[in-house]
């Protein structure tokens, strides 16, 4: 009797599930390259978009800035409500940090007719005394704009 050899295949090794050194550094470079020049073309893209309306030249265009521009927000397009709702916030930064700022008066104007108007204000005296003393103590053209108002303003129980 003559035994033939019998070749037994064994198979394929299965490559390893865990992704190799080299794999997790492709894949971290390519993730931060794409989101460095995503947000480089986003940037540019979103800061030219935002301009200012021609037809309106009290609508302020982007200033890069996102504190200013929600102060802006607020002093020219915010329902009234709202600008009253944040008059503390409104008030303090502009009187410390924007003092010179061409759009922001409106703001101040703005709530200081409708504290005069509106009897139902929350707060009403509170905000009364704070729009006197940022008047009093703000820049020319604010005093020159709302200075009017400070004995109506006065006038607030």
């Amino acid at each position: 009797m003559h035994l033939k050899p019998v070749y037994l295949l064994a198979p394929k090794p299965e490559p390893p599930t865990v992704p190799s050194r080299r794999a997790f550094m492709i894949a971290g470079g390519t993730f931060l390259a794409g989101a460095a020049l995503g947000g480089a073309c986003g940037y540019a893209v979103g800061s030219s978009a935002v301009k200012s309306d021609p037809d309106n030249p009290s609508t302020p265009a982007s200033s890069g800035n996102a504190e200013l521009d929600e102060l802006r927000r607020l002093a020219l397009k915010a329902p009234i409500e709202e600008l009253t709702e944040r008059w503390l916030f409104f008030i303090d930064v502009f009187a410390t940090d924007y003092r010179n700022d061409e759009y922001l008066p409106a703001g101040i104007e703005r709530l200081a007719k409708h504290v005069t108007t509106n009897p139902g204000v929350p707060q009403r005296l509170a905000l009364a005394q704070s729009l006197v003393q940022a008047i009093e103590l703000g820049e020319k053209s604010l005093r020159e704009r709302a200075g009017h108002l400070i004995p109506e303003l006065r006038k607030v129980r």
